[in-house]
């Protein structure tokens, strides 16, 4: 899951790999903001999407993500995001395998479907849930430090309908794309095989098929409506079964976001050895179907 503040990232084949500081955030000003030259912006912590009307910036990125909720923005809202940043590509966040409760700022929220709207679904079509159960029928939520956040059902068909719901009111508003957090190959979040059980999904495996499928209906959805669809995917590109996955979301997507290049969680010790070959050859397999990688 993506920290709701600015995180590293980078576009590998034109942008310098930069590594995080102890607290997994960096400045993003001054000096230290030009170091991330023709790479990606994260502005996803409240207000901090004013930073990108500064016109100090233009020309650093090729990306930059802000809040959807940042569209009306009264400091500094999508229209003058463009005028300041010409020909960058400006990214709505949605999480697409996560769900959060409101109150939603400006209507907009930050996930593609939300707890108020899966419960409602759910209370009216039980036999579809959206939400995902523990096996004895409780509700889950995230494990870890995002138990603000609840697991969606990504492989029903109708929970992939809500999401191009929201995906076509971000195109109306005027975004070039959308970045699909959570689009993981295996549940994580202390849920699944290694934590708490998951009654729809026994394994992991069978949670990372569920995902394929959805990002194979999401993905040309999206483009259909005129957007990016960017998915972070989080996996373990060392592991086949999940890099087999993980290239599938890719192939059915716009592009490809890793959380942790190079580095785990961001403030660990680099990567080396064959954890930094499997990175490295991801990547080179994504840019081989012709999708960014970032």
């Amino acid at each position: 899951l993506l920290r709701l503040c600015l995180v590293l990232l980078v576009t590998v084949g034109g942008c310098e790999a930069q590594a995080p500081s102890a607290t997994g955030r960096r400045s993003t000003t001054g000096a230290d903001a030009s170091s991330y030259r023709r790479g990606v912006w994260l502005l996803l912590d409240q207000g901090e999407n004013r930073h990108a009307c500064d016109r100090r910036g233009a020309g650093r990125y090729r990306y930059i993500v802000v809040q959807w909720y940042a569209t009306r923005d009264a400091a500094c809202p999508l229209e003058r995001i463009r005028a300041a940043n010409p020909g960058v590509k400006v990214l709505a966040y949605q999480n697409v395998g996560a769900m959060i409760a409101g109150p939603h700022t400006n209507g907009r929220p930050s996930t593609c479907v939300t707890q108020e709207e899966a419960a409602a679904h759910d209370a009216a079509a039980p036999g579809d849930a959206w939400q995902l159960h523990d096996k004895t029928g409780n509700v889950l939520a995230f494990q870890d430090q995002y138990a603000y956040l609840a697991p969606g059902n990504v492989g029903r068909t109708s929970y992939q309908a809500q999401c191009l719901r929201r995906l076509a009111r971000i195109k109306t508003d005027g975004y070039d794309g959308v970045l699909g957090d959570d689009a993981n190959v295996s549940p994580g979040h202390g849920l699944g095989e290694h934590g708490t059980p998951i009654a729809e999904y026994p394994t992991d495996a069978a949670y990372g098929d569920a995902m394929v499928r959805a990002m194979r209906r999401i993905g040309p959805g999206a483009a259909r409506l005129g957007l990016l669809m960017v998915p972070n995917v989080g996996a373990d590109p060392g592991e086949r079964a999940q890099r087999a996955r993980a290239l599938a979301i890719v192939r059915a997507s716009s592009g490809f976001f890793t959380e942790f290049w190079t580095r785990w969680e961001g403030v660990e010790a680099g990567q080396s050895g064959s954890a930094w070959e499997a990175g490295v050859t991801m990547a080179q397999e994504v840019e081989a179907l012709g999708k960014p990688f970032l």
